[in-house]
């Protein structure tokens, strides 16, 4: 009987052990999650500056087309 206690003892233990390195992966996979969005929303916002800035640009040079369409 001593000796399925120790089995039982043992094999408890290592599920344990199991049960924690999987937390701790769990954990980590999170925090690289979100990192990896916060990286995401910088770039998404810098794309759409970007998009900002072309749109700005465009609308300018049709002003400038316009301009010179009527002078002519």
């Amino acid at each position: 009987m001593e000796m399925l206690e120790v089995l039982l003892l043992v094999i408890s233990i290592a599920f344990i052990i199991a049960i924690i390195n999987g937390l701790s992966r769990i954990k980590k996979i999170t925090e690289q999650n979100e990192i990896i969005e916060q990286k995401q929303r910088k770039l998404e916002n810098k794309l759409y500056e970007l998009n900002e800035k072309i749109d700005r640009i465009i609308h300018s040079q049709e002003d400038i087309l316009d301009k010179i369409n009527q002078d002519i």
